[in-house]
């Protein structure tokens, strides 16, 4: 298995202003998470799409998609992709940022890069 980062980044483009703002939130792998247990990389997974669209744990899934998400737009996949690659340490190909456009498929993109979700 990898070694992951500690952090998540995520950044929030203010269209009235006109700039990008960035945060790091903890996702430490040898930290407790929530009820003294540690993350998994599912849960680091699923951290990153409820940050950056603001779903629940229950809202993941197979039907999560571009097409049924509504908020989901270039600068939400961006963010997707970004917190993929700081999170597990990847440099993903072109062809899978273009073809990270829902949860299950984002889940085929870490398998083929060697991580267990």
């Amino acid at each position: 298995m990898r070694q992951v980062k500690n952090y998540i980044a995520s950044y929030h483009l203010h269209s009235n202003y006109g700039f990008i703002t960035g945060s790091y939130h903890m996702i430490s792998a040898d930290k407790p998470y929530k009820n003294n247990t540690i993350m998994t990389n599912l849960d680091k997974y699923n951290a990153i799409f409820t940050e950056v669209f603001g779903a629940t744990i229950d809202q993941l899934g197979e039907n999560y998609s571009k097409e049924t998400v509504s908020e989901w737009d270039s600068v939400h996949q961006l963010n997707i992709i970004s917190l993929l690659e700081e999170t597990f340490d990847l440099m993903l190909d072109p062809e899978d940022i273009m073809a990270c456009t829902s949860y299950n498929a984002g889940k085929e993109i870490l398998a083929n890069n060697g991580i267990e979700l």
